[in-house]
């Protein structure tokens, strides 16, 4: 088949983990390292070692000296030294911090450029309010710079103002699996921030209310938080947004274990939840009610969840996306799934 084509996924969000960036680059890997070179450059925080396996795929990691925008700034350092010491066919960015040095070095570079807007990463949200306010603004020049735009929902394509690729998130169906529950209370888990007092039930936190509406979803393991928590039911507080594409991954995650979600009543919820246990943020109350609806239906999670958005089915469609722009190489014939 000869040549493999370069490929470098480049993301602020730090990788290896369970963080949702370090899982959405081992589907990444395992979809597309068989038939490309694959580079992923991420941050390294805290003190985990250095891998150079990942899946298939080369990880190269950045130690980041300083703080806030300061590693902010060095992250993206990073990225153009890369682009400039490495010939790329392809370069795939989630975030402002590495996507605006992809998008000014294009032009030399040569490369695709795919850009897939992703929820604020620990780095961005370390940077502090002003930086995530003109993260924001950058997101939005990178999404209409790019050549391709990945969005997880028709909703998403909509509210980018141009044509995009579509590819649903997919869930994981190993990790997260339906879970049995032991407690006889009514727990709530809640995503990602705060939700209306609910009289008589216990509301277990997930995740922090970040400056200027972004609100990332950073649980080492949803499915074990809702274990340990002997959920019955996930909530998604109303001002859950993730800029231009809100990432449903958690509410996935958790119908895949075998829990009802109440969320606001936003496209890209209906669109996999239909009219299920929805609620009008506006509404003084609306989120309470929603919640005793669900807990009184005792509703479970989506029968379906685990075969519509499978990661398996996710990795075909990125597959299928790179595909289409540049060969797929290796010693074994390429065959596009059905």
């Amino acid at each position: 088949m000869g040549r493999k084509a370069r490929i470098l996924y480049a993301t602020s969000g730090t990788a290896p983990g369970l963080t949702r960036e370090a899982l959405q680059a081992v589907q990444v890997a395992r979809a597309l390292a068989p038939w490309y070179e694959v580079d992923i450059l991420c941050p390294m925080l805290g003190r985990l070692g250095h891998v150079v396996d990942f899946h298939g795929a080369r990880l190269l990691r950045v130690p980041l000296a300083g703080e806030g925008e300061e590693a902010a700034a060095a992250f993206a350092r990073a990225m153009r030294r890369q682009l400039a010491d490495g010939v790329y066919e392809v370069v795939h960015v989630r975030t402002p911090v590495e996507g605006e040095a992809a998008l000014e070095m294009r032009k030399d570079g040569g490369y695709t450029l795919i850009h897939e807007p992703a929820p604020p990463s620990e780095l961005m949200a370390l940077a502090g309010s002003e930086a995530l306010g003109r993260y924001a603004g950058a997101e939005r020049r990178i999404a209409s710079g790019s050549d391709v735009l990945v969005v997880h929902g028709p909703a998403a394509e909509g509210r980018a103002g141009r044509k995009a690729t579509v590819i649903p998130p997919g869930v994981d169906t190993d990790t997260f699996a339906p879970l049995r529950v032991s407690s006889g209370r009514d727990v709530v888990v809640v995503l990602g921030g705060e939700a209306e007092p609910v009289e008589g039930v216990h509301l277990v936190g997930i995740g922090e209310r970040w400056p200027g509406g972004w609100m990332p979803e950073q649980a080492s393991d949803l499915a074990l938080v809702l274990a340990g928590a002997a959920a019955c039911l996930l909530v998604a507080p109303a001002g859950w947004d993730a800029g231009i594409d809100r990432t449903p991954e958690g509410i996935l995650e958790a119908l895949a274990c075998g829990r009802p979600v109440v969320a606001p009543r936003l496209p890209e919820v209906t669109e996999i939840l239909g009219e299920g246990f929805l609620y009008d943020p506006a509404l003084p109350g609306d989120g309470a009610r929603a919640v005793r609806e669900a807990l009184g239906a005792g509703a479970r999670g989506a029968p379906d969840v685990r075969e519509r958005y499978s990661a398996s089915a996710m990795r075909a469609r990125i597959l299928a996306l790179y595909a289409s722009i540049v060969p797929p190489g290796g010693e074994t014939p390429f065959v596009p799934s059905s």
